[in-house]
């Protein structure tokens, strides 16, 4: 989970040769309404995505399975008038190292301004940034009344994957993206 205090799970599933299974939040014993990471290992080949259902849309993503040093999103964009209830655009961040890392989010406007936020995840860990959340992102929600169109620079120390999805109730729709990394990608089975 990317809070304290809620329980840490494993599960073990068995899946058949050439062959699928769905989970879900019940079959996995997952607290319902709260942001987790989910990580996985197979003794063979696997291929996982998942489909997230969230303010009456839905989504989904293959998973990550390999990290780097710096991660870029072209396409955000909040109306700070309707952050929290017609826009949301969220961060999620996963740590595959063995070293806690801060993730400096270095945000692009495109009026040339810029600001940064840091988000710590711990090691093996996973971290979300709401950025329509005053609380979390007041670079944006407070500082910037308005329409802020803007990227994301997002850099660490340690490898690290990041996904972004966006919704847009105003407009009815929403989506998820990984971003474009810059320079190598490093598998997660070759982190140590």
């Amino acid at each position: 989970y990317t809070v304290n205090g809620l329980p840490t799970l494993s599960r073990t599933v068995e899946i058949n040769p050439r062959s699928t299974a769905t989970l879900d939040g019940a079959t996995l014993g997952i607290v319902a309404d709260q942001a987790l990471g989910l990580s996985f290992s197979s003794n063979q080949p696997i291929n996982v995505s998942h489909v997230q259902r969230e303010l009456g849309e839905g989504d989904a993503q293959s998973y990550a399975n390999a990290a780097a040093t710096e991660w870029f999103l072209g396409d955000l964009f909040i109306n700070t008038a309707s952050a929290g209830q017609l826009y949301f655009e969220t961060l999620y961040f996963h740590n595959p190292t063995a070293a806690d890392t801060t993730v400096n989010v270095q945000l692009l406007f495109s009026d040339g301004a810029q600001a940064n936020i840091p988000v710590a995840v711990s090691a093996r860990g996973y971290a979300k940034l709401d950025l329509h959340d005053p609380r979390q992102a007041p670079q944006i929600v407070v500082d910037r009344p308005g329409a802020n169109y803007f990227s994301v620079r997002a850099t660490a120390v340690v490898p690290f994957s990041m996904l972004q999805s966006h919704y847009d109730l105003f407009l009815g729709g929403g989506w998820k993206t990984a971003g474009k990394n810059f320079g190598p990608l490093t598998p997660y089975n070759l982190i140590p």
